[in-house]
């Protein structure tokens, strides 16, 4: 059975407390599952099916903010086998 996995680049978190809000919120949607944030990166990945509109509109009443289409576009995952050090840096740079 095939996955469809979605990510996200979300903007306005910088703490584990963020993410985990992020999390919460996000895996309330039915069919959603495997929600993963990064408030590193500032990526949120999920396997399931959320209307777009719905998926904006849970993150901003969260308090943070869904980049747009072409934000998206230039979406680079941060590669998994980052460590501590190399991910803040990577943070700070971007």
């Amino acid at each position: 059975m095939a996955t469809n996995t979605k990510t996200y680049k979300i903007d306005g978190m910088d703490c584990a407390h963020c993410a985990q809000t992020i999390t919460n919120g996000v895996s309330k949607f039915p069919g959603v599952h495997n929600v993963e944030v990064d408030f590193i990166g500032g990526t949120l990945k999920f396997e399931g099916e959320v209307a777009p509109d719905a998926l904006k509109q849970r993150i901003e009443a969260l308090g943070y903010k869904m980049a747009d289409e072409q934000e998206r576009a230039g979406l680079r995952p941060a590669p998994t086998n980052e460590n501590g050090i190399i991910a803040f840096i990577r943070f700070l740079l971007t």
